[in-house]
Protein backbone atom coordinates (compact mmCIF):
# COMPACT_ATOMS: atom_id res chain seq x y z
CA UNK A 1 0.00 0.00 0.00
CA UNK A 2 2.65 2.39 0.68
CA UNK A 3 4.80 1.49 -2.38
CA UNK A 4 1.36 2.01 -4.52
CA UNK A 5 0.92 5.51 -2.93
CA UNK A 6 4.30 6.23 -3.09
CA UNK A 7 4.01 5.47 -7.46
CA UNK A 8 0.56 7.52 -7.12
CA UNK A 9 2.42 10.58 -6.11
CA UNK A 10 5.35 9.77 -8.50
CA UNK A 11 3.26 9.42 -11.72
CA UNK A 12 1.03 12.42 -10.35
CA UNK A 13 4.20 14.41 -9.91
CA UNK A 14 4.96 13.32 -13.75
CA UNK A 15 1.87 14.05 -14.94
CA UNK A 16 1.99 17.23 -13.48
CA UNK A 17 5.62 18.11 -14.97
CA UNK A 18 4.83 16.73 -18.51
CA UNK A 19 2.11 18.92 -18.75
CA UNK A 20 4.31 21.69 -18.07
CA UNK A 21 6.69 20.98 -19.87
CA UNK A 22 4.28 20.91 -22.97
CA UNK A 23 2.86 24.18 -22.32
CA UNK A 24 6.57 25.63 -22.08
CA UNK A 25 7.35 23.99 -25.74
CA UNK A 26 4.08 25.36 -27.24
CA UNK A 27 4.58 28.79 -25.61
CA UNK A 28 8.18 28.95 -26.70
CA UNK A 29 7.03 27.93 -30.44
CA UNK A 30 4.81 30.26 -30.58
CA UNK A 31 7.22 33.33 -29.69
CA UNK A 32 9.89 31.56 -31.46
CA UNK A 33 7.09 31.41 -34.91
CA UNK A 34 6.66 35.35 -34.07
CA UNK A 35 10.27 36.52 -34.28
CA UNK A 36 10.91 33.85 -37.74
CA UNK A 37 7.92 35.91 -38.86
CA UNK A 38 9.67 38.94 -38.43
CA UNK A 39 12.86 37.83 -40.71
CA UNK A 40 13.21 38.24 -44.48
CA UNK A 41 12.13 35.82 -46.67
CA UNK A 42 15.53 34.49 -47.12
CA UNK A 43 16.69 33.78 -43.71
CA UNK A 44 13.97 31.58 -43.11
CA UNK A 45 15.00 28.53 -45.34
CA UNK A 46 17.77 27.08 -46.24
CA UNK A 47 17.90 23.78 -48.90
CA UNK A 48 17.97 20.38 -47.43
CA UNK A 49 21.44 19.00 -48.52
CA UNK A 50 21.02 15.83 -48.90
CA UNK A 51 24.64 15.34 -50.58
CA UNK A 52 27.31 14.35 -48.07
CA UNK A 53 30.62 16.04 -48.48
CA UNK A 54 33.52 14.55 -50.40
CA UNK A 55 30.93 12.23 -51.68
CA UNK A 56 29.24 13.72 -54.89
CA UNK A 57 27.06 11.61 -57.07
CA UNK A 58 27.98 12.95 -60.17
CA UNK A 59 28.96 12.01 -63.36
CA UNK A 60 31.63 14.86 -65.90
CA UNK A 61 31.56 11.89 -68.55
CA UNK A 62 29.41 14.18 -70.65
CA UNK A 63 30.95 17.17 -70.38
CA UNK A 64 33.49 18.69 -73.27
CA UNK A 65 35.47 21.93 -73.62
CA UNK A 66 34.76 24.58 -76.40
CA UNK A 67 37.13 24.78 -79.51
CA UNK A 68 35.79 28.31 -80.15
CA UNK A 69 38.59 31.26 -79.27
CA UNK A 70 38.42 32.86 -76.24
CA UNK A 71 38.42 36.56 -75.84
CA UNK A 72 41.18 38.74 -74.40
CA UNK A 73 41.55 42.24 -73.63
CA UNK A 74 38.49 41.98 -71.60
CA UNK A 75 37.17 44.68 -69.38
CA UNK A 76 34.33 45.29 -67.69
CA UNK A 77 31.62 46.30 -65.34
CA UNK A 78 29.01 44.42 -63.05
CA UNK A 79 25.62 45.86 -63.86
CA UNK A 80 22.77 44.81 -61.53
CA UNK A 81 19.63 45.00 -60.40
CA UNK A 82 17.03 47.79 -60.22
CA UNK A 83 19.45 50.15 -62.20
CA UNK A 84 20.29 47.60 -64.71
CA UNK A 85 18.61 49.90 -68.19
CA UNK A 86 18.50 52.96 -66.06
CA UNK A 87 19.02 55.81 -68.91
CA UNK A 88 22.12 57.34 -66.52
CA UNK A 89 23.62 53.34 -66.46
CA UNK A 90 22.86 53.66 -70.40
CA UNK A 91 24.72 56.96 -70.68
CA UNK A 92 28.13 55.79 -68.19
CA UNK A 93 28.00 52.79 -71.03
CA UNK A 94 27.77 55.00 -73.72
CA UNK A 95 30.39 57.89 -72.14
CA UNK A 96 33.07 55.44 -71.03
CA UNK A 97 32.58 53.44 -74.33
CA UNK A 98 32.52 50.16 -72.18
CA UNK A 99 32.74 46.43 -74.14
CA UNK A 100 31.43 44.52 -71.40
CA UNK A 101 29.42 44.02 -68.58
CA UNK A 102 28.48 40.96 -66.10
CA UNK A 103 25.26 40.47 -65.00
CA UNK A 104 23.26 37.23 -62.79
CA UNK A 105 19.73 35.89 -63.37
CA UNK A 106 18.15 36.55 -59.66
CA UNK A 107 16.50 33.22 -60.05
CA UNK A 108 13.47 34.16 -57.32
CA UNK A 109 12.68 37.05 -59.61
CA UNK A 110 12.29 34.67 -62.68
CA UNK A 111 10.59 31.58 -61.56
CA UNK A 112 8.79 32.65 -57.84
CA UNK A 113 6.87 29.99 -58.13
CA UNK A 114 7.50 26.42 -59.35
CA UNK A 115 7.49 26.47 -63.23
CA UNK A 116 5.75 29.94 -63.35
CA UNK A 117 8.76 31.33 -65.66
CA UNK A 118 8.80 35.12 -66.48
CA UNK A 119 12.17 35.60 -68.04
CA UNK A 120 11.09 37.55 -70.97
CA UNK A 121 9.42 40.56 -68.51
CA UNK A 122 13.05 40.47 -66.22
CA UNK A 123 15.63 40.31 -68.51
CA UNK A 124 14.20 41.08 -72.54
CA UNK A 125 14.92 45.04 -71.92
CA UNK A 126 18.14 44.54 -70.46
CA UNK A 127 19.75 42.34 -73.21
CA UNK A 128 17.88 44.43 -76.05
CA UNK A 129 19.81 48.13 -74.57
CA UNK A 130 23.02 45.98 -74.44
CA UNK A 131 22.49 43.74 -78.20
CA UNK A 132 21.76 48.35 -79.33
CA UNK A 133 25.27 49.07 -78.14
CA UNK A 134 27.19 45.69 -79.24
CA UNK A 135 27.80 45.01 -75.02
CA UNK A 136 28.96 42.00 -74.74
CA UNK A 137 27.39 40.25 -71.40
CA UNK A 138 29.21 37.68 -69.30
CA UNK A 139 25.75 36.21 -67.42
CA UNK A 140 25.90 34.55 -64.00
CA UNK A 141 22.94 31.57 -63.78
CA UNK A 142 21.82 29.59 -60.64
CA UNK A 143 22.32 32.32 -58.19
CA UNK A 144 19.69 32.76 -54.94
CA UNK A 145 17.94 30.23 -55.23
CA UNK A 146 13.65 30.57 -54.08
CA UNK A 147 12.82 28.91 -51.18
CA UNK A 148 9.98 26.72 -52.52
CA UNK A 149 12.71 24.06 -53.32
CA UNK A 150 12.76 21.33 -51.14
CA UNK A 151 15.41 19.48 -51.17
CA UNK A 152 19.32 19.24 -53.28
CA UNK A 153 17.11 16.30 -55.79
CA UNK A 154 15.01 19.11 -56.58
CA UNK A 155 17.09 21.75 -56.81
CA UNK A 156 19.46 19.98 -59.31
CA UNK A 157 16.67 19.10 -61.98
CA UNK A 158 15.36 22.66 -61.56
CA UNK A 159 18.45 24.61 -62.40
CA UNK A 160 18.66 22.28 -64.83
CA UNK A 161 15.92 23.07 -66.80
CA UNK A 162 16.34 26.83 -65.57
CA UNK A 163 19.54 26.85 -67.27
CA UNK A 164 18.05 25.32 -70.20
CA UNK A 165 15.69 27.63 -70.70
CA UNK A 166 17.75 30.82 -69.98
CA UNK A 167 20.54 29.55 -72.77
CA UNK A 168 17.92 28.79 -75.33
CA UNK A 169 16.47 32.07 -75.00
CA UNK A 170 20.10 34.56 -74.85
CA UNK A 171 22.08 32.36 -76.40
CA UNK A 172 23.74 33.86 -79.91
CA UNK A 173 21.03 33.43 -82.16
CA UNK A 174 18.63 32.29 -79.79
CA UNK A 175 14.88 32.95 -79.20
CA UNK A 176 15.56 36.48 -78.37
CA UNK A 177 17.83 37.28 -81.18
CA UNK A 178 15.70 35.82 -83.46
CA UNK A 179 12.63 37.88 -82.06
CA UNK A 180 14.10 40.91 -82.23
CA UNK A 181 16.30 40.87 -85.43
CA UNK A 182 19.65 40.98 -83.98
CA UNK A 183 21.40 37.94 -85.73
CA UNK A 184 24.10 35.92 -83.83
CA UNK A 185 23.73 38.29 -81.02
CA UNK A 186 23.74 36.67 -77.46
CA UNK A 187 25.17 35.94 -74.49
CA UNK A 188 28.52 33.59 -74.97
CA UNK A 189 29.43 33.48 -71.74
CA UNK A 190 27.94 31.91 -68.99
CA UNK A 191 29.07 31.31 -65.21
CA UNK A 192 27.78 28.42 -63.22
CA UNK A 193 26.76 30.34 -59.88
CA UNK A 194 28.43 33.03 -58.06
CA UNK A 195 31.21 32.47 -55.55
CA UNK A 196 29.65 28.89 -54.65
CA UNK A 197 32.74 28.40 -51.65
CA UNK A 198 31.29 31.63 -50.15
CA UNK A 199 27.62 31.42 -48.94
CA UNK A 200 26.43 35.29 -49.57
CA UNK A 201 25.90 35.84 -53.07
CA UNK A 202 25.31 33.56 -55.09
CA UNK A 203 25.20 30.30 -53.20
CA UNK A 204 21.71 29.73 -52.05
CA UNK A 205 18.93 31.66 -50.73
CA UNK A 206 20.23 35.51 -50.17
CA UNK A 207 21.22 35.88 -46.95
CA UNK A 208 20.24 32.13 -45.95
CA UNK A 209 23.90 31.13 -45.07
CA UNK A 210 23.24 28.01 -47.14
CA UNK A 211 26.37 25.65 -45.94
CA UNK A 212 29.19 25.13 -48.42
CA UNK A 213 29.83 22.13 -49.96
CA UNK A 214 31.91 20.92 -53.05
CA UNK A 215 30.27 17.87 -53.56
CA UNK A 216 26.99 19.54 -54.05
CA UNK A 217 28.41 22.45 -56.53
CA UNK A 218 29.61 19.36 -58.47
CA UNK A 219 26.30 18.22 -58.91
CA UNK A 220 25.02 21.17 -59.69
CA UNK A 221 27.57 21.96 -62.40
CA UNK A 222 27.29 19.16 -63.95
CA UNK A 223 23.56 19.68 -64.51
CA UNK A 224 24.35 22.84 -65.40
CA UNK A 225 27.06 22.39 -68.09
CA UNK A 226 24.70 19.55 -69.65
CA UNK A 227 22.22 22.23 -69.96
CA UNK A 228 24.55 24.62 -71.41
CA UNK A 229 26.22 22.38 -73.96
CA UNK A 230 22.74 20.87 -75.05
CA UNK A 231 21.16 24.34 -76.87
CA UNK A 232 24.52 26.04 -77.20
CA UNK A 233 27.94 23.67 -77.70
CA UNK A 234 30.19 26.64 -78.37
CA UNK A 235 29.69 28.80 -75.96
CA UNK A 236 32.18 29.44 -72.95
CA UNK A 237 31.51 27.98 -69.41
CA UNK A 238 33.06 29.65 -66.46
CA UNK A 239 33.53 27.71 -63.07
CA UNK A 240 31.65 30.43 -60.57
CA UNK A 241 33.83 32.94 -59.40
CA UNK A 242 35.78 31.53 -56.12
CA UNK A 243 36.42 33.82 -53.90
CA UNK A 244 39.88 35.02 -52.06
CA UNK A 245 38.49 35.54 -48.73
CA UNK A 246 39.04 33.06 -45.90
CA UNK A 247 35.84 33.08 -44.33
CA UNK A 248 34.38 29.90 -45.53
CA UNK A 249 35.96 27.16 -47.91
CA UNK A 250 39.57 28.29 -48.94
CA UNK A 251 39.34 28.67 -52.80
CA UNK A 252 42.27 26.43 -53.73
CA UNK A 253 40.98 23.59 -51.09
CA UNK A 254 37.50 24.11 -53.01
CA UNK A 255 39.30 23.95 -56.39
CA UNK A 256 41.39 21.00 -55.52
CA UNK A 257 38.33 19.19 -54.38
CA UNK A 258 36.18 20.26 -58.10
CA UNK A 259 38.96 18.57 -59.73
CA UNK A 260 39.40 15.35 -57.49
CA UNK A 261 35.83 14.94 -58.65
CA UNK A 262 36.73 14.70 -62.34
CA UNK A 263 35.15 17.90 -62.93
CA UNK A 264 37.86 19.49 -64.89
CA UNK A 265 36.13 19.57 -68.22
CA UNK A 266 33.16 20.95 -66.90
CA UNK A 267 34.40 24.57 -67.10
CA UNK A 268 36.48 26.38 -69.80
CA UNK A 269 36.95 29.28 -67.88
CA UNK A 270 38.32 29.37 -63.78
CA UNK A 271 36.58 32.20 -62.48
CA UNK A 272 38.58 33.94 -59.41
CA UNK A 273 37.91 37.23 -56.99
CA UNK A 274 41.19 38.41 -55.94
CA UNK A 275 39.44 40.59 -52.47
CA UNK A 276 42.77 40.11 -50.35
CA UNK A 277 45.13 39.15 -52.89
CA UNK A 278 45.18 41.91 -55.62
CA UNK A 279 48.37 43.95 -54.82
CA UNK A 280 50.26 41.26 -56.97
CA UNK A 281 47.74 39.54 -59.40
CA UNK A 282 50.15 37.29 -61.44
CA UNK A 283 51.58 35.80 -58.50
CA UNK A 284 47.77 35.23 -57.41
CA UNK A 285 47.22 33.63 -60.56
CA UNK A 286 50.29 31.39 -60.24
CA UNK A 287 49.55 29.75 -57.07
CA UNK A 288 46.15 28.90 -59.10
CA UNK A 289 47.70 27.32 -61.64
CA UNK A 290 49.65 25.83 -59.91
CA UNK A 291 46.79 23.53 -58.36
CA UNK A 292 45.52 23.70 -61.77
CA UNK A 293 48.39 22.09 -63.13
CA UNK A 294 48.28 19.08 -61.05
CA UNK A 295 45.37 17.89 -62.95
CA UNK A 296 47.25 18.85 -66.04
CA UNK A 297 44.37 21.88 -66.60
CA UNK A 298 47.62 24.65 -66.24
CA UNK A 299 46.52 26.24 -69.10
CA UNK A 300 43.14 27.08 -68.86
CA UNK A 301 42.39 30.71 -68.57
CA UNK A 302 41.69 32.55 -65.61
CA UNK A 303 39.25 35.49 -65.26
CA UNK A 304 39.27 38.42 -62.74
CA UNK A 305 35.20 38.52 -62.91
CA UNK A 306 34.79 40.47 -59.27
CA UNK A 307 36.71 43.16 -57.82
CA UNK A 308 35.97 45.85 -56.15
CA UNK A 309 34.41 46.64 -52.57
CA UNK A 310 37.64 49.41 -50.65
CA UNK A 311 36.16 47.44 -47.12
CA UNK A 312 37.48 43.72 -47.94
CA UNK A 313 40.78 45.12 -49.31
CA UNK A 314 43.36 45.72 -47.14
CA UNK A 315 47.27 47.06 -48.03
CA UNK A 316 50.31 47.89 -46.11
CA UNK A 317 49.02 50.86 -44.76
CA UNK A 318 45.71 49.84 -44.20
CA UNK A 319 42.37 50.07 -46.60
CA UNK A 320 42.83 51.45 -49.96
CA UNK A 321 40.28 54.35 -51.24
CA UNK A 322 38.23 53.03 -53.79
CA UNK A 323 39.84 55.34 -56.57
CA UNK A 324 43.22 53.79 -55.09
CA UNK A 325 41.98 50.09 -55.63
CA UNK A 326 40.81 50.41 -59.22
CA UNK A 327 44.52 51.97 -59.85
CA UNK A 328 46.47 49.53 -58.10
CA UNK A 329 44.17 47.04 -59.60
CA UNK A 330 43.80 48.08 -63.19
CA UNK A 331 47.74 48.76 -63.65
CA UNK A 332 48.21 45.26 -63.55
CA UNK A 333 45.54 44.39 -66.25
CA UNK A 334 48.41 43.20 -68.43
CA UNK A 335 48.76 40.36 -66.01
CA UNK A 336 45.14 39.30 -66.70
CA UNK A 337 43.53 37.93 -68.99
CA UNK A 338 40.03 39.75 -68.12
CA UNK A 339 39.10 41.72 -65.29
CA UNK A 340 35.40 42.78 -64.11
CA UNK A 341 35.11 45.65 -61.54
CA UNK A 342 32.44 45.99 -59.22
CA UNK A 343 30.87 47.76 -60.24
CA UNK A 344 28.48 50.52 -61.90
CA UNK A 345 26.03 50.58 -59.03
CA UNK A 346 25.84 51.03 -55.29
CA UNK A 347 23.88 48.12 -53.22
CA UNK A 348 20.40 49.47 -52.10
CA UNK A 349 20.77 49.73 -48.20
CA UNK A 350 24.51 49.66 -48.17
CA UNK A 351 26.87 52.65 -47.37
CA UNK A 352 29.94 51.12 -49.01
CA UNK A 353 30.56 52.77 -52.25
CA UNK A 354 30.60 50.10 -54.60
CA UNK A 355 29.42 51.77 -57.75
CA UNK A 356 31.00 54.69 -60.25
CA UNK A 357 27.58 55.64 -60.20
CA UNK A 358 26.26 57.47 -56.76
CA UNK A 359 22.62 55.97 -55.45
CA UNK A 360 21.55 59.45 -56.77
CA UNK A 361 22.42 57.59 -60.04
CA UNK A 362 25.11 60.70 -60.86
CA UNK A 363 29.00 59.84 -61.78
CA UNK A 364 30.57 59.24 -58.59
CA UNK A 365 34.14 61.01 -59.00
CA UNK A 366 36.98 60.38 -59.30
CA UNK A 367 36.05 56.68 -59.84
CA UNK A 368 34.02 57.43 -62.98
CA UNK A 369 36.91 59.21 -64.82
CA UNK A 370 39.36 57.17 -63.83
CA UNK A 371 37.40 53.94 -64.94
CA UNK A 372 36.70 55.89 -68.34
CA UNK A 373 40.66 56.55 -68.57
CA UNK A 374 41.12 53.22 -68.18
CA UNK A 375 38.50 52.18 -70.79
CA UNK A 376 40.29 54.48 -73.33
CA UNK A 377 43.70 53.50 -73.25
CA UNK A 378 42.69 49.85 -73.45
CA UNK A 379 40.36 50.09 -76.06
CA UNK A 380 40.94 53.48 -78.07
Amino acid sequence: MFLNCENDKKRSFISGFLQILVVAILVSSILSGCDKEDLPWYQKKVIEDLTPQGQPNVSFDHCTLTDANIDTLVFGLHVHGEHQTSQPTLDAIDDIGLKWVLNGFHWPTIEGEKDAYRIAENYDHFFLAMAQRDVQVLMSVGNYWPTWLEDSEELKDELYELTKLLVKRYRPGGDFAQENGLGNYGVRYWEMINEPNYPCCGWGPHGGQQPVNSALYAELMSEMHRAIREEAPDVFILLGGLSSTDLYQDPIEFLDDIYSYGGKDAFDILAYHPYDQYQNLAATQAGLRLKMAEYGDGNKPIWITELGDPDLSTGPNGELSQVDLFDVSAAQFSDMEAFFWLGMHDFTGQNETWGILQNNQSPRQPIYNHVKAFVDSIYP
